[in-house]
């Protein structure tokens, strides 16, 4: 619970995964020997508890990417099915939106794109469902379960309005960020298709924050 591991599709990759599975075992296993210690329990054995925390990650690793696998081939075939709306009409959001829905494994369709004020129009292929100032409307209208806030630099001061406010709407929140900010307090990364994707937990939320390596 604590590396957000039961939240589904919070990861879109398996290796992602497998570390926060070998982060959490390895806190299990340090406050396990801890209280042992402290407790002095010198009849448990050793040997079980060092069998135990090397066999229980890779079981554990082997189940989720079996359910992993699985659910990936429904979505190919399009079941189960996530809805993202797209905040940005520049060719950061046109591009996120063809990386994402161009992996038919993460099923997620992009339902279209809000556009931003000041912002330079690119050509989308998806539809503009309004402003900004129409986001509460369309997640309230449309099925939406994640929100990808592809922003330009200029526009970075819209960027935690629009993450509160999805974040209390239940939705998941992804957003493209400068790579110059450097490192994010409680964050973890992950490679996906040349993004640097980045797991922030912030406000009892866990908000997804991405950046290009060129942005």
């Amino acid at each position: 619970w604590y590396h957000g591991l039961y939240r589904l599709r919070a990861r879109w990759r398996l290796r992602s995964e497998a570390i926060d599975i070998l982060r959490s075992n390895l806190l299990v296993a340090a406050l396990t020997l801890s209280a042992l210690f402290i407790f002095k329990q010198e009849d448990v054995s050793r040997l079980f508890l060092v069998a135990l925390f090397t066999v229980q990650p890779l079981v554990t690793l082997a189940i989720r990417g079996l359910l992993r696998f699985t659910f990936s081939e429904l979505r190919r075939r399009g079941h189960n099915a996530r809805f993202m709306l797209v905040v940005g009409t520049g060719k950061l959001a046109q591009d996120f939106a063809d990386l994402v829905e161009a992996r038919p494994g993460l099923g997620l369709k992009v339902i279209g794109h809000l556009s931003v004020p000041g912002e330079a129009h690119h050509v989308v292929t998806r539809p503009i469902l309004g402003g900004l100032d129409a986001i509460e409307e369309v997640l309230h209208t449309n099925i939406v379960d994640e929100v990808a806030a592809c922003l330009p630099p200029q526009s970075a001061r819209l960027l935690e309005p629009i993450a509160s406010l999805a974040a209390d709407e239940g939705k998941t929140v992804r957003i493209p960020v400068d790579p110059s900010e450097g490192s994010v307090r409680n964050a973890r990364e992950a490679e996906f298709d040349g993004l640097l994707v980045r797991w922030l937990v912030q406000d009892g939320q866990r908000l997804t924050i991405i950046r290009t390596p060129n942005q």
